[in-house]
């Protein structure tokens, strides 16, 4: 699924929807097993549309003051659905359907900085993933925060500028 999310961008875009799918399917047929790729399909990003929160989302969100604006792989639905269903607000969502690409590449946050009207040096991108989040913000000059919520090591070669266990961590870089 990632080499196939990476291939999906501009003319070549796919919703992740699609991409799961035709993953699903792959895996199934592969393994020879007996479920429905489309009935798991369907398990899987209904979960997407009502996921859990972790419990500093919403204080940090309540607290913070300045813009934020969610960048997410998912397509535009599922995250606004999920969006809704915790009741978050934020200033703005871009999606990788609204950039027709996916983390790390360069069109997401560029859009998102163009909604934003904000230049890389402004912006701090805080994501959970060292590969897509990091790397690609980093290349783009912005800083960057690796979410490291489950402490993990970081073994990859790329490097956030801060590194947080909770979101309300960071309030001591953007207030201080």
């Amino acid at each position: 699924m990632l080499y196939a999310c990476a291939q999906s961008h501009g003319e070549n875009f796919r919703l992740q929807r699609e991409i799961e799918l035709e993953s699903l399917k792959e895996t199934v047929q592969r393994f020879n097993c007996n479920y429905n790729a489309v009935d798991l399909s369907e398990e899987i990003f209904s979960y997407w549309m009502k996921p859990p929160i972790f419990n500093d989302t919403l204080k940090f969100l309540d607290k913070v003051n300045i813009p934020v604006c969610i960048v997410s792989n998912i397509d535009r639905a599922d995250l606004i659905s999920a969006v809704s269903f915790h009741n978050i607000k934020v200033k703005n969502l871009v999606t990788s359907e609204d950039a027709r690409s996916y983390k790390p590449r360069p069109e997401i946050f560029f859009r998102a900085m163009e909604i934003m009207d904000v230049r890389p040096e402004k912006v701090m991108h805080v994501g959970d993933s060292l590969s897509s989040d990091v790397s690609g913000a980093k290349d783009l000059g912005i800083n960057t925060c690796w979410l490291n919520r489950n402490r993990k090591k970081n073994y990859s070669g790329y490097k956030a500028d801060i590194e947080c266990y909770n979101l309300l961590e960071l309030f001591e870089y953007i207030e201080g």
